[in-house]
């Protein structure tokens, strides 16, 4: 039911009933006073489900959801009745939930993207950390704790996939179905390959007016409004307060009828009770944190302290485009003090708006929402600590020598960080590394101190040589080879951003975009605008740049318009040619 949990989780049996009480959505019934601060989802949006899913499906899956979808979250709300009720009330809410919408289920289209491509993105950039990867048959790996797919041709059309798998947001806010941010055709490659070419079965559907009024009072009477909110639908009914449920008892029965069966294990009930025995009002904040990482299984990619990580099935289909970098560049960074690495305002960017800084790792960041892990950036900031080191604002005589030294630290001439890293959308002419220019962006000051002291101690098994193993730097010649002085200035250097000016060793200038006697518009991503970034160049030498997906107005800056790399994937890469 929640990956999360077959994954290396750091829970004990009462934070495993947490986790089950709330993913299940226990308190849409039974109203809960208790564990106030974590995030709990939502009910997928039921307006347009009719022209998302097929009506066939619609009406299975209803009379018996675990046996159509296994693992599915959603309870059999039929549970104790006939064969015959059951297939009489879920043909009548498939007429109800279909007369919600105006546009018919379009069906199967095939042929709408490649398959092969589709395929590709399946085993790369993630989704294989939740879901059952396949052979090249198609065919779904065996005997694994993954969710399976294996309904999804008979519940979509191609059409309608593509476009759920586009803006997974739209129609579940809430779900543990992330947004991968693809593209309209990587969109439709991962549909073509997941239902295939040939078309479901499928009989004719009309709608019946009668059968549409018997479904609305069915959706009162069984109380799906208590988890789906339908407009002119009355509120949910409230059981028991969940503090008085009993365990072995209504839904927590081994053998529940009359009330929602959600499916549960024995070990699920038992952690649920042992939840429900053990309430706390309030969570700690690393508890907390804990359970959010294993409710949105982010720990099937990333390791924190003792726990979490990329599981020995999961390793080999994590891939990138810079071998020679090592694990480094192909396993996602651990969240280990990660709320002292990365500033808040970063840490909302990677998170919210796509941002990304490692583009040759090709397993991507997946967004969740601001909605349900908003409160995240600032509760990992209020956990992890490092010892402080401060990096004072040189006077304005000394800028120039502080701001010259790291330049030259940098380049090829100093410590050589250009053979592994790229500098301002520029390509290394050696391994194709983070961007250096990201670093004053990303990464708080004490951190970035400490790291560069000891960087094999944050990162374990780093390529990048320790230059300032003691209170020398490498470079004696350089601030007097002062370690701290050293770190200093290239930390300054970094602060000047986009204009800062390109160390020794970056060679490629990319490829400038000018703007003539008409507006021009680019569309790609960028560090200062997202993974759906637009940038707009007008005649007069005007310019900005915004993210398409939020509408937020990123940049603003006049002069050149924009240079573009296309090293990564998709659309180039562009940053503003001036200061933004």
């Amino acid at each position: 039911v929640i990956p999360g949990l077959n994954g290396r989780h750091p829970l004990d049996e009462r934070g495993v009933g947490e986790i089950l009480l709330g993913e299940l959505r226990c308190a849409a019934c039974h109203a809960d006073e208790h564990s106030r601060g974590l995030h709990r989802p939502g009910a997928p949006d039921l307006a347009s489900v009719g022209q998302r899913v097929s009506p066939e499906y619609m009406r299975r899956f209803l009379a018996n959801p675990s046996s159509i979808h296994p693992g599915v979250k959603m309870p059999d709300v039929l549970s104790g009745q006939s064969k015959a009720r059951r297939s009489e009330v879920a043909e009548a809410l498939s007429h109800f939930m279909v007369s919600l919408t105006v546009k018919s289920f379009a069906g199967w289209k095939p042929g709408i993207g490649d398959a092969m491509a589709g395929r590709s993105l399946f085993h790369e950039i993630g989704c294989v950390a939740c879901h059952s990867p396949r052979d090249e048959e198609g065919r779904e790996a065996v005997g694994g704790s993954l969710l399976s797919l294996a309904h999804v041709p008979a519940k979509y059309g191609h059409e309608s996939l593509a476009e759920f798998l586009f803006n997974p947001h739209r129609t579940r806010p809430s779900s543990r179905m992330p947004d991968f941010h693809l593209s309209q055709d990587e969109s439709r490659n991962l549909a073509e390959y997941l239902i295939g070419g040939q078309p479901a079965p499928a009989r004719p559907f009309k709608v019946n007016a009668g059968l549409v009024d018997k479904g609305r009072a069915y959706f009162r009477e069984f109380n799906c409004v208590a988890c789906h909110s339908i407009t002119g639908q009355p509120v949910g009914r409230q059981s028991i307060p969940l503090a008085m449920l009993k365990p072995g008892r209504g839904c927590l029965s081994s053998k529940p009828h009359g009330v929602p069966d959600y499916n549960l294990s024995d070990i699920q009930r038992k952690a649920i009770a042992h939840a429900l025995a053990k309430r706390k009002k309030v969570i700690a904040p690393e508890e907390t944190i804990a359970l959010s990482l294993t409710a949105f299984n982010c720990i099937a990619c990333h390791k924190r302290d003792d726990y979490g990580g990329p599981s020995k099935e999961f390793l080999p289909y994590l891939k990138t485009s810079e071998e020679g970098l090592g694990d480094q560049a192909r396993v996602p960074p651990e969240l280990t003090l990660a709320g002292a690495k990365l500033k808040p305002g970063w840490m909302h960017k990677v998170l919210f708006d796509g941002e990304v800084a490692r583009p040759y790792m090709h397993t991507r960041m997946p967004e969740f929402g601001e909605a349900n892990l908003g409160f995240l950036p600032a509760l990992l900031a209020s956990v992890d600590k490092v010892e402080p080191a401060v990096f004072p604002e040189p006077g304005r005589k000394e800028r120039g020598s502080i701001r010259s030294a790291g330049h030259k630290l940098v380049g090829d001439k100093g410590l050589n960080c250009t053979t592994c890293h790229n500098f301002n959308g520029k390509e290394s002419p050696g391994f194709k590394g983070m961007d250096l220019l990201t670093s004053y962006d990303r990464l708080q000051p004490a951190w970035f101190y400490h790291f560069m002291r000891n960087p094999a101690k944050y990162r374990p098994g780093i390529v990048m040589p320790n230059y300032w193993a003691g209170k020398k730097g490498a470079r004696e010649d350089i601030l007097d080879g002062n370690a701290d002085a050293q770190i200093w200035s290239i930390w300054h250097y970094f602060s000047y951003g986009q204009g800062a000016h390109t160390p020794s060793g970056i060679h490629n200038p990319g490829s400038n975009l000018e703007v003539g006697d008409i507006t021009r518009t680019y569309r790609g991503r960028s560090r200062i605008a997202g993974y759906r970034g637009i940038a707009v160049g007008f005649p007069e030498g005007l310019n900005y740049a915004f993210n398409a997906e939020t509408g937020t107005l990123s940049g603003i800056w006049r002069g050149d318009f924009v240079s573009v790399g296309w090293g990564g994937q998709g659309a180039g890469n562009f940053n503003p040619k001036s200061r933004a």
